[in-house]
């Protein structure tokens, strides 16, 4: 799809592109009326294994004999899986859990050297569909060597008529996931299916491959994995590796974004595009910046229907059967009110989608798509561009940095700020007839040093269970040991948090242009907090600058500016309140003293003032502020057999 010209108006929105694209990628998958198969492959990495298809009996490799029975020629049906080994031919299939792309094992098919008929993985036992049933063949294949191979691998239906082999592209090692629609004929009566996974031609022992999660899925209910995502910050700064589209950092160019509601002429790199009927600006702006010295500041109007992107019109070429990464910083500045649909998506990209970014969350957001080019095409130029979509209101403020399109091989995503902290992971039921048949992963979580219970409750029905699998602190998979039965609606999932962190209090430094305080650094974002801790700019020479600070599962994801202050000469210095326990039921402590002493470990010429609490609310000074003359203080107070809260603030450059 070409960009049309300016003299024709924009009355296709952006919004109303990406739903003709999804249009045509759906008519192309249902093959309606079609007795071939529409073949597809998906390169990784994956965000997911994804969801929506049902494997064959024996499909995950997790059960069975270490060795596949071998079955020299078409018959009897012996069991679920086998190998097929042609006259003359040689090979071996072994479940491993080295070849699991998902779950504890896979299948290791390694072939012996010879020419010719090659050896199949075959699944045996078919399944029978009835006349005009759509139904998708998949299977995850990994080649271990890309280069140098003269064989063929390819996935095929089993018995369907009509049809052909899909075949799993050589040029990559990375995990494939390959799969072909066949619509049983509308005239005539059911088709038993099977399915396998092929290794012919010109064969060596280095034609080994790895394959897992081998199905047979009806096309309504069938959902490719992803390829991309949302990364949930906070991020370590500088850690990752993309490249910016020109523009993309924001940090050159005009302060206020040109606008074109028209999709041409190509004015420059970036543009602020407005849907018919709506209203809104973007500018650069140091408070917008993830990195460097600035980002875009994306304001909108109020309106209902489509909305308004920041586009990146100088197109990037992809080679036929390379692979791009989109990729762009975003952070909702009101997340709490905020309902439009932030989202970055390829421009001119076929069978792409948009990746929307989480609701409700302060922090940054890495939001990323992988497009893979057409290996039987010429090159296909893309673009990029991000967002608010839906019903929009002022609310639907955001801030973007770092808009990027990195060859697939140089792409690096960003990395946890640090692993001291920890993050609950979540995730989502997938239903199918009554049955829970997965849980989508919408966040890993970080931290966890164990591997947490899985609980899913409600919707209805009952008896489903799974359990989760860790690597590297992350769960990186939920795997369903039971379906369950009888669920009417999507159950609730939770997925047990990795352990607390030590408490430990948030760091931030302060930002200064022309005067005016214009954004907070967290520099380190403590652990513990259950309450919004008071945040404080103290010195600087100026007055009037406040901020309020952004938590989420305990730790400080954010400081937002409430009032940017005047008359600044230096950047003041920002205290956060260290996090504070309360107890709550089913624990309770109780405590009678009658003299307690309190130690406090200070900075020998820095000025404090101690306080007192008995209810974590109201804090009373004891005593005048004092100057520490040394690096430790100890003071003696009656506490009349009452429990009493201490905490020591530094007042060196006011309260």
């Amino acid at each position: 799809m070409n960009l049309p010209s300016a003299s024709v108006p924009r009355l296709r929105c952006f919004f109303g592109v990406s739903l003709w694209i999804a249009a045509l990628a759906a008519s192309f998958l249902t093959g309606f009326g079609q007795a071939g198969v529409d073949s597809h492959a998906l390169v990784g990495p994956f965000l997911s294994t994804g969801q929506g298809w049902n494997l064959v009996p024996g499909g995950d490799f997790e059960n069975g004999p270490t060795n596949l029975p071998v079955n020299s020629n078409y018959g009897p049906l012996l069991g679920d899986m086998e190998l097929f080994v042609s006259a003359g031919a040689s090979g071996t299939a072994q479940r491993s859990s080295l070849a699991a792309f998902n779950g504890n094992g896979g299948v290791n098919l390694k072939p012996g050297r010879f020419n010719g008929p090659g050896i199949a993985l075959t699944y045996y036992k078919t399944l029978t569909f009835p006349p005009g049933q759509s139904v998708v063949l998949s299977a995850f294949v990994k080649r271990l060597k890309s280069t140098g191979s003269k064989a063929s691998v390819a996935l095929d239906f089993w018995g369907a008529p009509g049809t052909a082999p899909v075949p799993v592209p050589a040029t990559t090692s990375e995990w494939q996931f390959v799969y072909g629609i066949f619509t049983v004929p509308a005239l005539g009566g059911p088709i038993t299916l099977g399915a396998r996974v092929n290794i012919d031609g010109d064969v060596t022992p280095e034609d080994e491959i790895y394959v897992d999660d081998l199905s047979l899925t009806p096309l309504a209910q069938f959902v490719p994995p992803r390829r991309g995502g949302v990364l949930v910050g906070p991020f370590a700064r500088n850690v990752g590796s993309w490249t910016n589209v020109p523009g993309g950092n924001f940090e050159t160019g005009p302060y206020v974004l040109p606008v074109n509601t028209q999709y041409g002429p190509l004015i420059g790199d970036m543009e602020l595009f407005q849907s018919i009927g709506s209203s809104g600006a973007a500018f650069r702006s140091n408070s917008a910046a993830y990195s460097g010295a600035r980002g875009v500041d994306l304001r909108v109007g109020t309106f209902n229907g489509s909305g308004m992107a920041v586009t990146y019109y100088g197109l990037y070429p992809v080679k036929p059967g390379a692979s791009v990464v989109l990729s762009a910083f975003v952070r909702r500045v009101n997340p709490a009110t905020s309902n439009g649909e932030v989202f970055v998506d390829f421009w001119d990209a076929p069978g792409t989608s948009r990746v929307v970014a989480r609701t409700n969350v302060a922090g940054w957001q890495f939001l990323y798509s992988v497009f893979t080019a057409p290996t039987n095409g010429g090159v296909v130029n893309v673009g990029a561009r991000l967002g608010v979509d839906g019903n929009v209101t002022p609310e639907d403020h955001i801030y973007a940095d770092e808009l990027s399109i990195t060859p697939l091989e140089q792409f690096v995503p960003p990395q946890p700020a640090t692993t001291d902290f920890t993050l609950g992971a979540e995730g989502s039921a997938v239903l199918a007839n009554g049955f829970v048949v997965g849980i989508q992963l919408t966040s890993g979580g970080f931290g966890y040093t164990n591997v947490p219970s899985v609980l899913i409750l409600g919707g209805g029905g009952s008896g489903a269970t799974a359990v989760a699998t860790v690597s590297g602190g992350i769960v990186t998979g939920i795997k369903m040991t039971s379906a369950g039965i009888g669920y009417t609606s999507q159950p609730i999932v939770r997925i047990e948090p990795p352990r607390p962190a030590t408490p430990e209090p948030a760091k931030a430094t302060a930002v200064v242009t022309g005067g005016f305080v214009t954004d907070v650094v967290v520099n380190a974002i403590g652990s513990g907090y259950t309450k919004v801790p008071k945040v404080q700019l103290i010195g600087g020479g100026g007055s009037g600058a406040a901020a309020t600070a952004v938590i989420a599962n305990g730790i400080v994801i954010g400081v937002v500016i409430t009032n940017a202050g005047t008359g600044y000469t230096s950047a003041p210095r920002v205290i956060v309140d260290p996090p504070v326990f309360a107890a709550t039921p089913p624990f309770s402590v109780a405590v009678e003293v009658n003299t307690v002493a309190v130690i406090q470990s200070v900075t020998v010429g820095r000025i404090y003032v101690l306080e007192s609490s008995r209810d974590l609310n109201l804090w009373t000074p004891v005593g005048e502020p004092f100057e520490a003359t040394s690096d430790s203080i100890t003071q003696v107070f009656e506490v009349g057999g009452r429990p009493t809260l201490f905490r020591l603030r530094d007042v060196t450059y006011g309260p």
